[in-house]
């Protein structure tokens, strides 16, 4: 392969590879700040450090922002427990393609960069989706709670009840 035919090999990888942060970064960060959770958040003299994340699909997202006062900032994306994504930027929380270094870039080899760049395309239905999955696991989450105060309810009532009749407990 020639010197010439090397470097427009390189030059589509690397267009490739920008076009594929360019919709998949802007998902990442709007996903995680609309539906995920913090996990840390820290406040200093010049700035604050915020680690968000959402699990979703056997993906986990999780935004490290603000690092220190000089920028640093991640994008780190894991589909069953394996890194596929990894980016920093140390420019701002935009995460500008020309800006961003990437740090892991691997596919387990089941597609899920593919399935990742698809939810970014599709954006508007995958948020809808990850809405309705959160809307769901947050009604199970409630039901559980309901029935666990209904159980201590009841125990708190019969313990009342064998006291004033002098059951011995």
């Amino acid at each position: 392969m020639s010197e010439s035919a090397r470097l427009d090999a390189l030059e589509k990888q690397i267009e490739t590879r920008k076009a594929f942060l360019a919709k998949v970064l802007p998902f990442v960060l709007e996903i995680v700040q609309v539906f995920g959770a913090v996990k840390t958040r820290d406040v200093r003299s010049n700035n604050t450090h915020v680690v968000t994340e959402l699990c979703y699909g056997g993906f986990l997202f999780k935004t490290d922002i603000g690092q220190s006062m000089m920028g640093g900032n991640s994008i780190v994306v894991t589909y069953s427990g394996t890194i596929v994504l990894w980016v920093d930027n140390n420019a701002d929380e935009n995460f500008g393609v020309n800006e961003c270094r990437i740090r892991a870039f691997s596919d387990p080899g089941d597609g899920c960069h593919r399935t990742l760049l698809h939810m970014a395309e599709e954006k508007v239905e995958t948020m809808v989706i990850i809405a309705d999955a959160i809307k769901k696991q947050n009604e199970k989450k409630t039901e559980k709670e309901e029935q666990e105060l209904a159980q201590v309810r009841r125990k708190r009532q019969l313990l009342i009840d064998a006291e004033r009749l002098g059951l011995s407990v």
